[in-house]
């Protein structure tokens, strides 16, 4: 087969992954916009001179755009190393951001400090990848979980303190009495329900889930999806979904972005992403999720070489030293992000918009 017969065959749409995508529902359409973000860049400065000055930047976050609404789970996903998890600091503000704007509930989060940044942090809460690492050694459950309360004062005393914190932890699933132990205590999962309760502790409208299930043993990253999902059906919050793991991604997202090298390549509806993705990097992360069933094939896309250095970022589309249907275009000119259907966007010249 030729080159470009086999690019025409890449790029005439995937076969169904498994069975259950298309049982796939549509996320619920939602009115209420909690946030927005507008070209936000993070660069870290990287080397020096004699004179200790900066010789260049590690572009971890390179100009992104993204949304989400009230009660909505948007995911990001792509390789360690593309900047997603720079990216969920950023939108919070645990990292400062080099420019660009985050709105969030009608304000703009890159704009704020002091007094006027920690009154809006018990709005959006952080689940870290390591729930041991998250956790002070020198305090116990209870402690852990009451500081939100301690430093925004969301108690009238002791006893409402007390009380609120049995109440969290039982909605977790902790055993309240558990409240006077320390994190070497208990395991893995339990670990990450005390994340969980620390940062439902406020009542926030936003959770930024930093691979909050990479770490645990499969049977156990089912039941803290289920537990964030119902948290979330019973509270109201969006997620921003952290994550390298379709599978996972698949049973927890609404909207999915597709991350490479500090930027989004693609932005869909988790059916579309699924069923119909357009970029060759999000063909190439579908085709290596595991499948199970023998029956069903599918050709895997290797991808050649390894990802880039954010610190030098090659010319033209970031992807082009890997796609497997790069054309001379793609080394020379970047790539404008193009609605290819409704809420679908991809950014690659070898897509066409609607």
């Amino acid at each position: 087969m030729s080159d470009a017969k086999a690019r025409n065959e890449y790029f005439r749409g995937p076969a169904p992954l498994t069975e259950e995508v298309a049982r796939i529902v549509e996320p619920d359409c939602r009115s209420e916009r909690l946030l927005e973000v507008k070209g936000l860049k993070k660069w870290f400065r990287s080397g020096s001179n004699a004179l200790s000055r900066s010789t260049g930047h590690i572009r971890a976050v390179d100009g992104v755009d993204m949304t989400a609404d009230r009660g909505e789970t948007v995911a990001l996903v792509g390789e360690s190393g593309c900047g997603k998890s720079t990216l969920g600091r950023a939108i919070v503000r645990l990292l400062a951001p080099t420019s660009g704007s985050v709105w969030f509930d009608g304000d703009d989060l890159a704009a704020m400090n002091g007094a006027a940044l920690q009154k809006k942090r018990r709005d959006m809460q952080f689940i870290f990848q390591d729930p041991f690492a998250s956790l002070d050694p020198r305090m116990t459950i209870g402690d852990v979980i009451g500081e939100p309360l301690d430093i925004h004062r969301a108690y009238r005393d002791r006893s409402e303190r007390a009380s609120r914190i049995k109440e969290i932890m039982e909605t977790v699933g902790l055993n309240p009495g558990y409240a006077s132990r320390y994190a070497h205590e208990f395991s893995g999962g339990q670990r990450q329900r005390i994340g969980i309760a620390r940062a439902i502790a406020l009542n926030p409208k936003m959770i930024v889930c930093d691979e909050p299930v990479s770490a645990l043993d499969v049977s156990i990253q089912a039941q803290i999806i289920n537990l964030l999902k119902s948290l979330q059906k019973k509270f109201g919050m969006a997620y921003i979904f952290i994550s390298h793991d379709l599978n996972v991604v698949r049973h927890i997202s609404d909207r999915v972005n597709v991350m490479y090298l500090g930027k989004f390549v693609e932005t869909a509806s988790k059916r579309d992403l699924f069923e119909a993705p357009s970029h060759p990097y999000t063909k190439a992360l579908l085709s290596a999720i595991p499948i199970y069933d023998p029956r069903v094939k599918r050709e895997k896309i290797l991808l050649r070489g390894d990802l880039p250095s954010p610190a030098d970022p090659p010319p033209g589309c970031h992807f082009h030293t890997r796609c497997p249907v790069v054309t001379d275009i793609c080394r020379e000119v970047a790539p404008g992000t193009r609605e290819v259907a409704r809420g679908h966007f991809c950014a690659c010249h070898r897509v066409k918009g609607e």
